[in-house]
């Protein structure tokens, strides 16, 4: 909605019809890894990530959504996260 794509009154509909067409068996859907972000030291939940790895294609994938929780954001976890996803 943010984007301009879709209006307000369909953007939730729509959202969750792309989603469910991504991830046609849910968190079980083949190449795909939905993942929580913690803190290294504590293991507190800081974000998440789904991304989606390309079969056949060596390091090769695409994030579809990259959060950090707000409380956790200009603390570099953002950058180490991406890092380590490498």
């Amino acid at each position: 909605m943010k984007s301009g794509r879709w209006e307000e009154k369909s953007a939730l509909e729509k959202s969750k019809k792309e989603v469910d067409s991504l991830l046609t068996d849910g968190l079980n859907t083949e190449n795909h890894e939905l993942l929580n972000l913690k803190e290294k030291d504590t293991g507190k939940k800081i974000g998440c990530v789904w991304l989606h790895i390309f079969p056949g294609m060596e390091k090769k994938g695409f994030i579809y959504d990259f959060v950090i929780d707000e409380a956790f954001r200009g603390k570099s976890y953002g950058k180490e996260s991406l890092k380590a996803l490498e």
